[in-house]
Protein backbone atom coordinates (compact mmCIF):
# COMPACT_ATOMS: atom_id res chain seq x y z
CA UNK A 1 0.00 0.00 0.00
CA UNK A 2 1.42 3.10 -1.13
CA UNK A 3 2.13 5.46 2.60
CA UNK A 4 1.08 9.29 2.19
CA UNK A 5 3.28 11.85 3.55
CA UNK A 6 3.47 15.31 3.73
CA UNK A 7 5.98 17.83 3.41
CA UNK A 8 6.77 20.82 5.57
CA UNK A 9 6.32 24.32 3.62
CA UNK A 10 10.30 24.09 3.28
CA UNK A 11 10.33 21.09 2.01
CA UNK A 12 7.55 22.02 -0.78
CA UNK A 13 9.42 25.17 -1.68
CA UNK A 14 12.44 23.43 -2.31
CA UNK A 15 10.93 20.14 -4.21
CA UNK A 16 8.32 21.57 -5.86
CA UNK A 17 10.95 23.72 -8.50
CA UNK A 18 13.48 21.18 -7.81
CA UNK A 19 11.18 18.45 -9.31
CA UNK A 20 10.07 21.16 -12.25
CA UNK A 21 13.37 22.39 -13.28
CA UNK A 22 14.45 18.52 -13.22
CA UNK A 23 11.43 17.72 -15.88
CA UNK A 24 12.17 20.67 -17.83
CA UNK A 25 16.29 19.82 -17.99
CA UNK A 26 15.63 16.38 -19.20
CA UNK A 27 12.70 17.51 -21.61
CA UNK A 28 14.41 20.42 -23.26
CA UNK A 29 17.92 18.44 -24.40
CA UNK A 30 20.00 20.74 -22.32
CA UNK A 31 23.02 19.75 -20.18
CA UNK A 32 22.94 22.03 -17.40
CA UNK A 33 22.09 25.42 -16.23
CA UNK A 34 24.08 29.10 -15.41
CA UNK A 35 22.86 30.85 -12.74
CA UNK A 36 24.24 35.07 -12.65
CA UNK A 37 24.79 34.55 -8.91
CA UNK A 38 25.53 37.85 -6.91
CA UNK A 39 25.21 36.57 -3.27
CA UNK A 40 21.74 38.08 -2.82
CA UNK A 41 18.41 36.06 -1.79
CA UNK A 42 17.20 35.92 -4.93
CA UNK A 43 19.70 33.99 -7.02
CA UNK A 44 20.69 32.41 -3.80
CA UNK A 45 17.51 30.75 -3.73
CA UNK A 46 17.41 29.74 -7.10
CA UNK A 47 21.34 28.22 -6.51
CA UNK A 48 19.60 26.45 -4.03
CA UNK A 49 17.02 25.13 -5.09
CA UNK A 50 19.23 23.55 -7.96
CA UNK A 51 21.00 22.03 -5.46
CA UNK A 52 17.71 20.67 -3.87
CA UNK A 53 17.07 19.01 -7.58
CA UNK A 54 20.51 17.24 -7.66
CA UNK A 55 20.41 15.83 -4.25
CA UNK A 56 16.55 15.10 -5.43
CA UNK A 57 18.34 13.24 -8.55
CA UNK A 58 20.87 11.47 -6.70
CA UNK A 59 18.67 9.99 -4.22
CA UNK A 60 16.03 8.67 -6.44
CA UNK A 61 19.14 6.57 -8.53
CA UNK A 62 19.93 5.34 -5.27
CA UNK A 63 16.45 4.14 -4.70
CA UNK A 64 16.23 2.36 -7.98
CA UNK A 65 14.81 4.70 -10.49
CA UNK A 66 16.44 3.50 -13.90
CA UNK A 67 14.80 6.60 -15.50
CA UNK A 68 16.12 8.96 -13.25
CA UNK A 69 19.51 7.19 -13.97
CA UNK A 70 19.46 7.09 -17.76
CA UNK A 71 18.10 10.88 -17.85
CA UNK A 72 20.95 11.65 -15.18
CA UNK A 73 24.05 9.79 -17.05
CA UNK A 74 22.65 11.64 -20.58
CA UNK A 75 22.56 14.88 -18.77
CA UNK A 76 25.42 14.59 -17.17
CA UNK A 77 27.37 13.00 -19.68
CA UNK A 78 28.73 10.20 -17.60
CA UNK A 79 30.54 7.04 -19.36
CA UNK A 80 31.43 3.98 -18.88
CA UNK A 81 28.84 2.97 -16.66
CA UNK A 82 29.40 5.79 -14.42
CA UNK A 83 26.46 7.39 -12.86
CA UNK A 84 25.75 10.45 -10.13
CA UNK A 85 26.18 8.97 -6.45
CA UNK A 86 27.10 12.55 -5.25
CA UNK A 87 24.77 15.90 -5.57
CA UNK A 88 27.88 18.12 -5.30
CA UNK A 89 29.69 16.18 -8.06
CA UNK A 90 26.58 15.44 -10.29
CA UNK A 91 25.72 19.60 -9.74
CA UNK A 92 29.32 20.30 -10.74
CA UNK A 93 28.98 18.51 -14.29
CA UNK A 94 25.76 20.63 -15.17
CA UNK A 95 25.49 24.01 -13.03
CA UNK A 96 27.13 26.47 -13.69
CA UNK A 97 27.54 29.78 -11.51
CA UNK A 98 29.07 33.54 -12.35
CA UNK A 99 29.33 35.91 -9.77
CA UNK A 100 28.50 38.84 -11.70
CA UNK A 101 28.73 41.68 -9.29
CA UNK A 102 27.88 45.67 -9.80
CA UNK A 103 28.52 48.83 -8.08
CA UNK A 104 26.36 47.84 -5.28
CA UNK A 105 28.24 44.26 -4.58
CA UNK A 106 30.52 44.33 -2.00
CA UNK A 107 33.68 41.84 -0.76
CA UNK A 108 30.68 40.04 1.41
CA UNK A 109 28.19 39.36 -1.16
CA UNK A 110 31.19 37.90 -3.31
CA UNK A 111 31.77 36.05 -0.81
CA UNK A 112 28.33 34.42 0.10
CA UNK A 113 27.96 33.50 -4.09
CA UNK A 114 31.27 31.70 -3.66
CA UNK A 115 30.41 29.74 -0.45
CA UNK A 116 27.39 29.23 -1.37
CA UNK A 117 28.33 27.47 -4.93
CA UNK A 118 30.85 25.24 -3.18
CA UNK A 119 27.94 24.12 -0.64
CA UNK A 120 26.19 22.95 -3.76
CA UNK A 121 29.30 21.81 -6.03
CA UNK A 122 28.57 24.41 -9.01
CA UNK A 123 31.16 24.63 -11.52
CA UNK A 124 31.80 29.04 -10.02
CA UNK A 125 33.60 31.28 -11.87
CA UNK A 126 33.77 34.67 -10.08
Amino acid sequence: MLQIKYHSPAEEIAYGPGCWLWDYLRRSGATGFLLPLSGGADSSAVAAIVGCMCQLVVKEIANGDEQVKADAIRIGNYKNGEYPTDSREFAKRIFYTVFMGSENSSGETRMRAKVLADEIGSWHLN
